[in-house]
């Protein structure tokens, strides 16, 4: 066994402890394992390292209690070997925090049962009343007009003049109703969630969430709805009498919390009963809901075409409903369960921005990215108004957020995809069967599809579009060689107790000299020796990627940023570049950062081209085509030393070459061949990552033929020129 192989990163959750309170829990670990005559030597078996682990985990309370069953324990690390050397590791060296941050042995978390925190309550309050930041109102508000005028010219082709909001929670999706009503539209905003939701704000309107969330039979509900949209009409005509009065009530009803909001529900709440008796004495509830809608709409007093009027709940403008919601569940309606005329929906709007708070690009210090402070504007707003010190609290509710759940759970496929998919430019693919029953899962909620617990099985089953020549595996490839070095090679920040100004563990700056060397090992420098002192001030810091559509470098006539500046840009968000498939020489970029070291050290931003798709074939010979000045990149700029890589993932064979090229601006020019702990030390130990990653790029290859792939590959016509694709077939000779 070797007992040196590193911690699995992809395991580990940042610690809680400080150096001191590991000591202590480090210190008792032998006395439990005397208890088992247990001491260190070379081969330990797995038994002996169960007795290891149980000794850990009766040490700390925070820990799963289940792994104390020694039973329990034994089953751990028989499914999953990766984490008997890390255990083997830890006995050796007397240091167990690799293990207590382990996030398998985690205590799973309960739910929150009381209620919002008063920082976190006063800052949701906030964000309802602060300065709006962006034009994500004035772009809903033309959303609302452009469909208005399609409904209104589409005659019977739409099932209902409805809108939804469908982003995910804290992106200012009820800010966005209530600032509605500052471009003339009257709101009626209605909060129907469940009464049990604690951790939500605003809080739900009793009334409103009582009357359109208790019924249990559809004729009743129906009856229901007629009944409550009744009502609203036969108040609202009241504030319709006077315009001043009307437009007061406008603002009064947009502001959370108001007594105008309590009044009007509970005036609503009382006619309601009336209505509903009304309904159930003549049968005929959508022409008693009719006719206090028409008695509403010509209020005499209110001057004819007002664009005020009328105003529906969750409701904007003309009467046009409007519902949000936070989830990710696509509704899948069939026409032809549709009763009437008309079955097309308007698209969600999905529009509300993330960059509200985005610092000035000129006042951004290229070294301080990796602050909190600095990716938190980046983020959701919320995030920024609530400004917690320590930021434990902020990155909690991060997760609770990102995951809609108050325990991270890497098994559940929809909290993986959530963590991961921005992180590493997840593509969800729709259109042929067989990714479509890959995607499925991922856009219907239980009952109706049952979802993989294994979010590999969701990749692999055709989910997430791999690309065309292996994109996915090479963005897999960097991104994870960077979160290793993260994990392995840099101290861990204390940002779990600190506050805005720590630095997030994976937005560190990297050393890139430090970074080659633990992609490729020590030979980069021995073949280029003097190349090293080049870089010896250049940093890299990227924590996610980015897709492009077009080249980096497009036709004159378009407005396009200098590449300095594009890359500051990148540099600022911490985020890398996938390249349009058409982008000649390269495939991604990585901003590059020179840190002044002394007087005299020239500062700027550089990159990492990489050309590195999975393809069959060697491509050594390409290492000097890719050039910075080349017309789809930077023609026009000379500056700091950049490097170029070609990595041939899809190549069998291991080579390795390194050069170094003065004849512009310097650069080292890297060749890697395979897809191994060979051309690639860092995946040693990782056997299991390097097996998909191999999975993934060989689902690129042309297919081996059989009858069964002739006859998919004449349902895709077109999709290449290659005869398989053009029906250039062979026929039966049977």
């Amino acid at each position: 066994m070797d007992v040196d192989s590193p911690s699995h990163p992809a395991l580990a959750v940042q610690s809680v402890y400080t150096d001191n309170d590991h000591h202590q829990m480090d210190d008792a670990v032998p006395q439990l394992l005397a208890q088992f005559n247990l001491s260190w030597h070379p081969s330990p078996s797995v038994l002996e390292l169960t007795f290891v682990l149980l000794a850990v985990v009766h040490g700390d309370k925070r820990l799963d209690k289940k792994y104390r069953n020694v039973l329990t324990s034994l089953d751990l690390l028989n499914k999953d070997p990766s984490l008997q050397p890390i255990v083997a590791n830890a006995w050796q060296t007397g240091s167990y925090r690799d293990i207590r941050t382990l996030a398998v042995l985690q205590a799973p978390m309960p739910e929150p049962a009381g209620g919002l925190s008063e920082l976190l309550l006063d800052a949701l309050r906030k964000g309802l009343s602060a300065i709006y930041r962006g034009p994500a109102v004035d772009a809903f508000s033309e959303y609302l007009g452009q469909n208005h005028q399609a409904f209104c010219k589409g005659g019977n082709e739409y099932y209902g003049k409805f809108y939804s909001i469908i982003q995910s929670s804290g992106t200012g999706k009820t800010r966005l109703m209530l600032e509605l009503g500052t471009k003339d539209i009257c709101v009626l905003y209605m909060n129907i969630r469940s009464p049990n939701d604690k951790q939500g704000y605003p809080y739900h309107d009793d009334i409103p969430a009582n009357i359109l969330t208790g019924c249990n039979t559809e004729s009743e509900y129906l009856i229901q709805c007629y009944a409550f949209f009744a009502s609203i009409f036969k108040v609202l005509r009241i504030f319709l009498e006077e315009e001043k009065k009307f437009n007061d009530w406008c603002k009064d009803m947009c502001k959370i919390g108001s007594r105008a909001r309590a009044l009007f529900f509970a005036a609503v709440g009382k006619e309601y009963e009336n209505v509903k008796e009304e309904i159930h004495a003549s049968s005929t509830g959508e022409v008693v809901m009719f006719r206090y809608y028409q008695q509403m709409a010509y209020s005499r007093s209110l001057p004819s075409g007002n664009k005020n009027a009328p105003g529906l709940g969750n409701t904007t403008g003309s009467g046009n409903p409007c519902g949000y919601d936070t989830r990710t569940c696509v509704g899948m309606v069939s026409s032809a369960r549709v009763p009437v005329d008309g079955h097309l929906f308007f698209p969600p709007f999905t529009q509300l921005g993330w960059d509200q708070n985005t610092p000035i690009l000129e006042k951004v210090q290229a070294d301080e990215v990796g602050k909190a402070e600095h990716i938190l504007r980046y983020g959701r707003p919320l995030y920024v108004l609530i400004g917690f010190a320590p930021l434990c609290p902020l990155l909690m509710l991060a997760r609770d957020k990102l995951c809609g759940k108050p325990v991270f759970n890497p098994n559940d496929a929809h909290q993986a995809f959530a963590v991961l998919a921005q992180r590493f430019g997840f593509d969800f693919a729709f259109g042929p069967p067989k990714i479509e029953s890959g995607a499925t899962p991922l856009t219907l909620p239980s009952p109706f599809y049952h979802t993989s617990s294994r979010p590999e099985e969701m990749v692999s089953g055709g989910a997430v579009d791999i690309g065309q020549i292996g994109e996915l595996v090479s963005r897999l490839l960097w991104l994870l060689a960077k979160d290793f070095f993260v994990r392995t090679k840099l101290d861990a920040p204390a940002h779990m107790s600190g506050g805005f100004e720590e630095v997030l563990q994976d937005c560190q700056l990297v050393p890139v000299v430090e970074f080659l060397t633990f992609v490729f090992g020590p030979k980069i420098w021995e073949v280029a020796p003097g190349a090293q002192t080049e870089f010896q001030n250049a940093y890299i810091n990227f924590s996610h990627w980015v897709s492009m559509d077009f080249n980096v470098r497009q036709d004159k006539e378009v407005e396009q940023l200098p590449i300095e500046t594009w890359t500051c840009c990148h540099w600022a968000r911490t985020s890398a570049v996938q390249c349009c498939p058409n982008q000649p020489l390269i495939d991604k970029v990585i901003p590059m950062y020179f840190k002044p070291q002394k007087d005299g050290d020239r500062a700027g931003m550089s990159q990492i081209l990489i050309s590195d798709t999975a393809r069959i074939g060697t491509r050594q010979s390409a290492l000097f085509d890719i050039r910075r000045d080349h017309w789809s990149i930077a023609p026009d700029y000379r500056g700091l030393p950049y490097i170029a890589i070609v990595a041939d993932l899809g190549v069998e064979e291991s080579a390795f070459d390194v050069a170094v090229d003065s004849s512009k601006d310097m650069c080292l020019r890297v060749y890697a061949s395979g897809l191994d702990a060979t051309s690639y030390p860092f995946l040693d130990g990782y056997t299991k990552v390097t097996h998909i990653l191999k999975d993934l790029y060989k689902r690129r290859f042309p297919p081996s033929g059989g009858d069964l792939q002739d006859l998919e590959d004449q349902v895709q016509f077109g999709r290449s020129s290659e005869p398989r694709h053009m029906n250039m077939k062979k026929r039966s000779t049977t």
